[in-house]
């Protein structure tokens, strides 16, 4: 994550924010930072944490019933420890005299969207009926190759841009159809 982290901002790419991560045990008296296997397997705490220099953006543990303070502070002292990483990368970043790349995201064309997805979400949400998936993503292969074939016109981006709200599609109609289940 960290050596990920170095490269997306040696790149040059627009990312906001730069990223640390840390493992944090816990003895049961102290919070040990990045401990070996060996003390992972007596500690009462196997915690992973990510961040940016001011806030925490994610949190893994394993843990022996620990106290909420104690959780908190295993994840206050794994931020304040990974503040020396977040430093160490940006003076990397600013010694490589790395340029950044200038990129402006995409207008997104909700009225486009909303017709198209309109359009085609009974066939795409019945091809994520297809329990098989490689039958299933066969399925959606071919309603995707359908669309652009069928909506082909003069404008030579349209196959990017039915491929772009394709992917949205798929993803609201997975993401509608987790919750459901979740609701069952």
């Amino acid at each position: 994550m960290i050596a990920a982290s170095a490269c997306v901002k040696l790149s040059g790419l627009p990312f906001n924010g730069t990223l640390g991560a840390v493992k944090v045990g816990y003895d049961g008296n102290d919070y040990i930072l990045n401990p070996s296997n060996s003390v992972l397997k007596e500690s009462l705490l196997d915690l992973t944490v990510a961040g940016t220099k001011n806030a925490v953006m994610m949190v893994e543990s394993e843990a022996k019933e620990l106290t909420e303070d104690v959780m908190l502070g295993a994840v206050n002292f794994g931020h304040e420890k990974m503040q020396v990483i977040i430093t160490a990368i940006e003076e990397l970043v600013a010694d490589a005299n790395v340029s950044q790349i200038d990129w402006t995201p995409p207008v997104s064309d909700n009225k486009a969207y909303e017709e198209f997805f309109d359009k085609y979400k009974e066939r795409i949400t019945d091809a994520y009926s297809i329990t098989k998936k490689q039958e299933r993503n066969t399925k959606l292969s071919n309603i995707k190759t359908e669309i652009i074939e069928s909506d082909s016109n003069e404008d030579e981006d349209i196959e990017d841009k039915i491929s772009c709200m394709f992917e949205k599609a798929q993803k609201n109609i997975v993401r509608k159809r987790i919750i459901e289940v979740r609701e069952e």
